[in-house]
């Protein structure tokens, strides 16, 4: 800024009524708009790691609770990357190739959903698969489902024992 603020009177909007005035210089203003600019780029990253999975529940406090979860997922990776930015600023600034936040913070998400899941093996899918059918159904349809009125047929020939395909 190149002068203290002055406070102007606001005509017409009552006794009052002020505004707090800037001087301030054209590479200012647009150093203020980038600026702003990173906070709207920030915003839309926790938007995109808030809505990265649809909210299923319906109870008011299920979805409560969803969303207490999402905004604590969104603190944990802002921390890692805050973290990240402060070891190695240079990584950010380079005029070259600086670092994305954006991946950065893809990074913090998937290392903080493999924490919260911990390992997944293959056995312990198998082991779980009763409990999974509901997960790994598909939405009923009107139309019927290819694959799946294609196996019955081939089952009810009994000709042919198909594998199953992905």
């Amino acid at each position: 800024m190149t002068a203290a603020p002055a406070l102007v009177p606001l005509v017409g909007e009552g006794p009052e009524a002020y505004a707090l005035t800037y001087q301030w210089s054209a590479t200012q203003v647009l150093d203020l708009y980038r600026l702003r600019w990173q906070v709207e780029v920030l915003f839309r990253r926790w938007k995109g790691l808030l809505t990265r999975a649809d909210l299923r529940a319906h109870d008011p406090q299920l979805v409560q609770t969803c969303l207490l979860g999402k905004l604590v997922l969104v603190v944990l990776c802002n921390a890692l990357t805050s973290a990240v930015m402060t070891q190695v600023p240079d990584w950010f600034t380079s005029a070259e190739r600086p670092v994305s936040p954006w991946r950065l913070t893809a990074l913090a998400y998937q290392q903080v959903r493999q924490v919260v899941l911990g390992t997944l093996t293959w056995t312990s899918v198998q082991a779980h698969l009763p409990q999974l059918q509901r997960f790994l159904c598909d939405t009923p349809r009107r139309r019927h489902q290819e694959l799946a009125s294609a196996r019955a047929w081939l089952d009810r020939l009994s000709v042919v024992k198909v594998p199953m395909l992905s």
